[in-house]
């Protein structure tokens, strides 16, 4: 399955703005604001990865990528550290499970790092100048969006190895075909 296209990513981008901004100004009424923003927070993260995983290109290793992302949301809400904390723990997670599923070497994967950090700063700003957290999740959201620009690379032993078999699977196919044939 391909990854999230950019298109696609910025449909997802609006939805998780929107679903977490109702979210917040139903939550906040009743839990506190600080509270309601971690939860929302959370929930975003939450959405973002399960998307990424249905859409990954790799279909091993999900179970075990939702289940960590799972202890990172327990330990956050366990020891509730910072807000500032809370961003940063759930860029580097989605980061990291993006890089691990689609890169095969460093560069696109800096590239991936270069650009999460930059979403992260647009949301943290655009949180600070307008108070809205709709906006601050569509520009960092959006800004992840541009993700689907960074080429992913395959590993040429990959390839290689790939291609030594489908060779030998045709020689063996076509003395087959011969030895049938006679």
């Amino acid at each position: 399955m391909k990854s999230l296209s950019f298109w696609r990513a910025v449909l997802l981008a609006i939805l998780i703005s929107v679903v977490s901004a109702v979210c917040h100004s139903l939550l906040s009424k009743l839990i506190g604001t600080s509270t309601s923003l971690r939860l929302c927070v959370l929930g975003a993260a939450l959405i973002y990865v399960w998307a990424m995983l249905a859409h990954g290109p790799k279909r091993s290793g999900r179970v075990l990528a939702a289940l960590a992302w799972l202890g990172l949301a327990l330990a956050l809400l366990a020891f509730n550290p910072p807000l500032l904390v809370w961003l940063l723990l759930q860029t580097g997670f989605i980061w990291l499970l993006r890089a691990l599923q689609s890169y095969a070497s460093l560069i696109p994967a800096g590239a991936d790092a270069l650009l999460s950090v930059f979403a992260l700063a647009a949301g943290i700003a655009t949180a600070q100048h307008t108070h809205s957290l709709f906006l601050a999740l569509w520009s960092f959201f959006l800004v992840q969006a541009l993700i689907a620009f960074v080429p992913v690379r395959t590993s040429s032993v990959a390839v290689n190895a790939a291609n030594n078999d489908f060779e030998a699977s045709l020689r063996n196919a076509e003395a087959a075909l011969r030895r049938l044939s006679l």
